[in-house]
């Protein structure tokens, strides 16, 4: 049988809005290896061909140009979420298949959150520094979906691509990519899919997130290892095999 090369394209912003915020570095990076396996269909005949997961580093600037409306000096991302992010990239560059493209993160300055603003509307209480929230914008993300999905695709490296994503963006290149005759398959996570989206891509396929969790928690089986052979042992298996 034939089998499918298939890459499957992750943008992480996008997953990290079905992921809950509890999980750690390592349970995330696992959960998105997981994820990204789910994507690949056997019954399908495909086999995978690489994980394109693509990212930017968190901030990591002080954001002295534009400060807190309350806390002058409160960095827009702290340093414990620095290394929470930076870490989960470290091991998901580490896993099997994974390669993991960065873009930038630009920092526009301070916003108050949706939480806070009903909560004033309501309590008419006063305002908080938990209140405001940081308007981070991922850059350069969609340019390099493009560019991969238009190297693959050209140089005929895979059959099929998997695309989770909602960024509209991105179809120049699912474009690309069926004119030179590979299919495109969207990932749906129970969302609808937008219709320009669909009207670019060969198949459809729902994924189980919840499998993901799943396939994470499920045991794994330990091999122990053997106990050494003692010295009597070892000369009682040598007369063994002179005999034999």
């Amino acid at each position: 049988m034939f089998l499918k090369k298939t890459a499957v394209l992750i943008d992480a912003g996008f997953l990290r809005t079905f992921l809950p915020t509890t999980l750690g570095f390592q349970k995330l990076a696992d959960v998105v290896e997981a994820f990204a396996a789910g994507c690949i269909s056997a019954d399908a005949g495909e086999e995978m061909y690489r994980v394109l997961y693509y990212d930017a580093r968190p901030y990591d600037g002080s954001g002295a140009t534009k400060p807190h409306p309350i806390d002058g000096a409160k960095p827009p991302v702290s340093t414990s979420k620095q290394n929470f992010f930076n870490s989960a990239l470290t091991i998901l560059m580490s896993k099997p298949y994974f390669a993991v493209r960065l873009g930038e993160v630009s920092f526009d300055g301070w916003t108050l959150s949706e939480r806070a603003a009903r909560e004033l509307l309501q309590q008419r209480r006063s305002l908080a520094s938990a209140d405001f929230v940081p308007l981070l914008r991922q850059k350069g993300v969609d340019l390099r979906i493009g560019l991969d999905v238009a190297m693959m695709a050209k140089d005929r490296l895979i059959d099929r691509i998997v695309i989770v994503s909602a960024d509209s963006d991105i179809v120049p290149a699912m474009k690309i990519a069926r004119r030179e005759g590979v299919q495109v398959v969207l990932v749906s996570l129970n969302h609808a899919i937008k219709s320009n989206l669909r009207q670019h891509a060969d198949l459809y396929r729902t994924v189980d997130l919840e499998q993901s969790y799943r396939d994470c928690e499920a045991p794994r089986s330990v091999t122990k290892p053997m106990a050494p052979i003692s010295r009597r042992r070892r000369c009682s298996l040598r007369r063994c095999r002179r005999t034999g």
